[in-house]
């Protein structure tokens, strides 16, 4: 939807305003079930502190990353931050 508004529909035309209301929207369920779904859909399950992240990240570097079921602290800060420029947005 992103795309489409900032390429190919005009500013301030219905259908950009309509792909945008999308956007916001998904965004927000996707927020709310965040915080009430399932257990690795949950941002307390995936969402680590920056400390840990950096760990991640470094061990990402030198090739010998821990697996996880579910989200890794990169692909959970990774959401967190998407989230946050959709919102902005």
């Amino acid at each position: 939807g992103v795309i489409l508004n900032y390429t190919v529909l005009e500013d301030g035309r219905a259908a950009h305003r309509y792909v945008g209301y999308a956007v916001a929207s998904v965004v927000a369920v996707r927020i709310v079930w965040g915080f009430v779904g399932r257990s690795y859909a949950r941002f307390s399950t995936f969402v680590v502190s920056p400390r840990v992240f950096i760990s991640h990240v470094t061990d990402m570097i030198r090739r010998r990353e821990r697996r996880y079921v579910g989200h890794n602290p990169a692909g959970g800060w990774m959401i967190v931050t998407l989230l946050g420029v959709l919102s902005l947005l």
